[in-house]
């Protein structure tokens, strides 16, 4: 027995080193896309968006939309009065979460 083990050890010894590097190499992939899903942004490219929470209700409801409208671009939610009047948002809800925002992203992008 033992010298058909030996005859074939070089093959077992192929096969095992083979299967462990395939396990490795599938475990990693998991191990990255369990990662990359943790991380990955609640928002997507091209998708527009109504920020709702902290803004103020509009004083013309029959004339405008409630929240400030957004967009999401270059992994950051983008914000400018345009885009707000354009999407039928009220200009004024607009500047009040600017003043009351502390939100970065809304600090760079008011001028754009």
């Amino acid at each position: 027995m033992n010298a058909f083990l030996d005859s074939i050890f070089p093959f077992g010894a192929f096969f095992v080193i083979g299967f462990f590097a395939a396990a490795g190499w599938v475990t990693f992939q998991f191990i990255l896309k369990v990662i990359k899903n943790y991380f990955k942004s609640p928002y997507e490219e091209g998708y527009n968006y109504i920020i709702i929470e902290g803004t103020e209700n509009t004083q013309y409801p029959e004339k405008y939309s409630e929240g400030v409208f957004a967009w999401y671009e270059d992994d950051e939610l983008k914000i400018s009065e345009e885009y707000q009047i354009k999407n039928g948002g009220d200009p004024m809800v607009y500047k009040k979460y600017l003043l009351k925002s502390d939100t970065v992203a809304a600090k760079v992008n008011k001028n754009s």
